[in-house]
């Protein structure tokens, strides 16, 4: 399961480009926008909305089902600087994400 304490950053969007074009990324205030806009290298945030990021949370740990392995593995990956992990689920019409801090499952 996703704790809300573990995450930095989450998504929801359409299909296609991740850019924040085709949805919305929303951070959490215990990350920061300055760290969250640090970390990308540009200014996509502008305030931090845990209401948000808590919503797509219970969304994505009620489309998983923590209790199967293969079901986990599916939908985790870990970025290629080996230590931030996320979390995705894609459903017919929409991506939801979520980036979590570095060395949290």
């Amino acid at each position: 399961m996703i704790k809300f304490e573990n995450v930095k950053a989450t998504y929801s969007g359409k299909h296609g480009c991740m850019c924040g074009c085709n949805g919305k990324y929303s951070v959490t205030s215990h990350f920061g926008v300055a760290a969250a806009n640090k970390e990308i290298g540009y200014n996509l945030y502008d305030l931090p909305n845990d209401r948000s990021v808590k919503i797509l949370i219970n969304k994505l740990n009620k489309l998983i089902d923590w209790s199967d392995p293969n079901e986990v593995n599916k939908h985790t990956d870990v970025t290629l600087n080996g230590e931030e992990m996320i979390v995705w689920f894609e459903t017919d019409t929409r991506n939801y994400v979520a980036y979590l801090m570095p060395g949290k499952k």
